[in-house]
């Protein structure tokens, strides 16, 4: 009996062995299908509290990144129209730059191709300056005849105008256009490091009111100026202001040189020009916009709430004051001076002589002749558009620094005391605000009404 009851007593703790190995495997498997069902339904269960926080981040993540199409800031119109200008530079030889779609910056030529872009350089200025000097005479000549009108005047002084703004703009690239280029990658490293940390919702345009003119209208009618020339020219290559007049008899042959000639002169000028207005206005919308979502009374979401805070705030005003010192270090000195001058003498002869064809001779130069309402539709807007954004980026860092410049705490107003507003340069002379433009073009005005009144 003894026996059998130890005997007994071994089967059943066995059995207990065995049975406790076959409900831990069914356990496990439990487990693991309970694993697999909860991956594959992961909305149904609720997970535990680390889990949620990760997956509110990514969610917080994803829709902060979904929330814009803006990595450089600016809208992609404005880059379709960088891409325009830099490509038509490229094949006219106006600058030694290359469009990288890819990073959406502006590379630069090799060194040997820079030394040949060099040359040509020379040859083109100097045949700019002798063709302008030539045209000098010539008009010389116009003042001492008995005219009954002076839109031949005013249409020869165009001619002068042209070469004497290539031979500025090209004199603006030769000296700046390394540093330009340079700046325009920097201005959008900037933007892409800023809209990167702190962007959450970006609207349609950041370029308000006067840059969507600018960008939408006066780049593509400046663009269209180029055709305008070439139709002027084939249309009345006999013209006095157009070596062809000298020709007799002139066949058509003949017309290539001269439309090659001045196709070279227009696209040189105009792209330069082009090239200053939208680096003017990425630069005083890129600036405007941080300025205005930093000022310490904004309650705009469009930015992250940490982007307010003193500790971010002051010293991205600070890299803002770089950035605007940077861009007056490649632009005040002779490009915004050229750039003004271009825009005050295209303004004025343009007006005058769009007023004066509004006759029979708007239908005989047709289409050349849209060269003059474009010119004052093109000069207008343009120079508004850029003057009056460079005025408003300075009042914004005006209003910036007063916002945060009622604080109590001594050695944030020490700081900021230091820091100057931003502002855009025009040589040493000045600064640009609402008041110098508005002057501006009050003079042109009235320079137009006199002309019209004085010159018949």
């Amino acid at each position: 009996m003894p026996s059998n009851n130890r005997g007994t007593k071994t089967i059943s703790k066995g059995d207990k062995k065995r049975t406790c190995r076959k409900l831990e495997v069914q356990t496990n498997a439990n487990e693991l299908e309970t694993r697999i069902y909860i991956q594959n339904h992961a909305g149904i269960f609720d997970k535990p509290k680390s889990r949620q926080k990760e997956s509110i981040h990514k969610a917080e993540k994803s829709s902060t990144l979904l929330a814009h199409n803006r990595p450089y800031l600016l809208s992609n119109a404005t880059f379709n129209r960088l891409r325009m200008i830099v490509t038509i530079g490229m094949l006219s030889a106006n600058f030694p730059w290359r469009w990288n779609n890819r990073t959406k910056r502006i590379d630069r030529w090799s060194p040997v191709m820079v030394k040949f872009w060099k040359l040509y350089w020379y040859l083109s200025v100097l045949q700019s300056m002798c063709m302008l000097l030539y045209h000098m005479q010539c008009l010389k000549g116009m003042y001492s005849r008995n005219l009954e009108t002076y839109r031949g005047i005013f249409a020869y002084s165009g001619i002068l105008y042209w070469y004497t703004c290539h031979v500025g703009y090209r004199t603006c690239m030769f000296l700046y256009e390394d540093d330009i280029r340079k700046y325009i990658n920097r201005l959008q490293d900037m933007n892409e490091e800023y809209v990167n940390k702190y962007l959450i919702h970006a609207d349609k345009n950041i370029e308000l009111g006067v840059g969507r003119m600018v960008v939408n209208l006066s780049i593509p009618t400046a663009a269209f100026q180029i055709a305008n020339s070439l139709f002027l020219f084939l249309i009345k290559p006999s013209a006095p202001y157009y070596l062809t007049s000298n020709i007799k008899p002139l066949l058509w042959y003949a017309l290539i040189p001269g439309a090659l000639q001045d196709l070279t002169v227009m696209e040189h000028t105009i792209c330069t020009y082009l090239i200053l207005s939208w680096l003017q206005v990425s630069h005083t919308s890129s600036m405007e916009f941080w300025l205005r979502e930093m000022h310490k009374d904004s309650k705009a979401k469009t930015v992250s709430d940490k982007f307010r805070q003193p500790n971010v705030a002051i010293p991205t005003y600070r890299v803002l004051q770089l950035m605007s010192s940077s861009f007056n270090d490649c632009m005040a000195s002779l490009c915004i001076p050229v750039w003004k001058f271009s825009v005050a003498f295209g303004f004025i002869p343009s007006g005058y002589l769009w007023l004066r064809s509004m006759n029979r001779v708007f239908l005989e130069e047709f289409p050349g002749i849209l060269i003059y309402p474009f010119g004052v539709v093109n000069c207008f807007t343009m120079g508004f558009g850029c003057l009056a954004m460079a005025a408003r980026m300075h009042d914004n860092a005006k209003m910036f620094l007063h916002s945060w410049g009622k604080t109590t705490r001594k050695e944030m107003k020490k700081v900021l005391l230091s820091c100057p507003a931003l502002r855009m340069k025009v040589g040493k002379f000045y600064f640009i605000t609402i008041a110098t433009t508005v002057t501006f073009f009050e003079v042109l005005i009235h320079y137009i009404i006199d002309c019209i009144i004085t010159f018949p």
